[in-house]
């Protein structure tokens, strides 16, 4: 389940990541990233709306592959399954919180940064990050720099992912 969720999001190379602050913006908004062919959204924790956005396109745009972002505790864990999200972002690395994601059974990304937080996720038997802030780390330079002593994680040794980077200016 969880490689299955990812891989999928994987193929389409795009997640748009949303805070918005009215649930009842919820439908158009998913209606056009389904018109325009983008069936994934990440309805992000930071307003007070994204339990109730992720219920109302869970329910109303199953065809929209709804995940929660900015997963910062076990209450937004909570939330995020409740409202039926398929797949949970972290800005972090949390062992709390994975492990809760991984009892949950909901697909889960940690946010990571550096190696030392890479090999401390690694330890707990993780597979899967979201390299953030990006940007901020070194963007494309910092995962070619490290991509050799992490070379078994396709997106850090990914090359086709840093020559996309760089291709969007951010390395």
């Amino acid at each position: 389940m969880q490689s299955g969720i990812f891989d999928h999001i994987a193929r389409l190379g795009v997640v748009p990541v949303i805070a918005i602050e009215q649930a009842d913006q919820a439908l158009a908004l998913a209606d056009a990233l389904l018109e325009g062919g983008l069936p994934v959204a990440e309805i992000t924790f930071r307003t007070g709306a994204a339990g109730d956005v992720i219920a109302r396109l869970s329910e109303a745009r199953p065809e929209l592959i709804t995940g929660a972002g900015t997963i910062l505790t076990a209450a937004n864990l909570q939330a995020a399954q409740a409202a039926g999200a398929r797949f949970g972002l972290a800005p972090g690395y949390d062992p709390a919180i994975t492990t809760a994601a991984a009892r949950a059974g909901l697909p889960f990304a940690p946010g990571v940064m550096t190696p030392s937080e890479l090999s401390l996720a690694l330890g707990e038997g993780l597979s899967l990050f979201k390299f953030f802030p990006a940007g901020a780390a070194g963007g494309a330079a910092m995962l070619s720099a490290i991509s050799a002593p992490f070379a078994h994680l396709s997106p850090v040794s990914s090359r086709p992912a840093v020559s996309a980077l760089r291709q969007w200016g951010t390395g």
